[in-house]
């Protein structure tokens, strides 16, 4: 009987207060969706064109410490060879690619210089940064070794 007055009912109400864990799963689902709605908002944010929502990778944990640092500073488009003479005094111009002569050395011209193209090739190495560093271990893999390839990973 009581259950056919309960289906009777517009709202239950069983004066029982929900537990801690409950409240902290839907406040964390608030915090989620607001940072979502930030990150999807910012036009400058760098790091959106590689990561589509704000969540963690697995594939940035790595068993190199170096190899972590190297990808977040890949990732952000801030690296010693590309931004090293903004903050060494004695760098005045910023560099060129030693390869192609490319007055803008930026990260994307890491991944799509004409010159290692072969090493592109052999290492299956897209061609642009927003495919190299997607959440996919054997891309990011196959990346991480064309730049060794390259001799541009102890710059970076």
């Amino acid at each position: 009987m009581a259950a056919r007055q309960a289906t009777r009912r517009s709202k239950i109400s069983d004066g029982i207060p929900l537990p801690a864990s409950d409240y902290r799963n839907y406040y964390r689902f608030l915090v989620l969706q607001s940072w979502t709605h930030l990150w999807k908002n910012q036009f400058q944010n760098i790091l959106r064109s590689i990561k589509q929502a704000p969540s963690p990778w697995k594939t940035s944990n790595r068993d190199s410490r170096r190899e972590v640092v190297i990808l977040a500073r890949l990732k952000i488009g801030h690296t010693r060879l590309t931004h090293g003479h903004l903050l060494n005094p004695y760098l005045i111009t910023p560099p060129t690619c030693l390869r192609c002569r490319s007055d803008n050395l930026t990260v994307n011209h890491f991944f799509s210089c004409p010159h290692p193209l072969f090493l592109r090739t052999i290492y299956n190495d897209p061609p642009n940064l927003s495919s190299a560093l997607k959440n996919n271990l054997d891309l990011i893999t196959r990346s991480l070794q064309y730049l060794r390839a390259t001799k541009f990973f102890p710059h970076l």
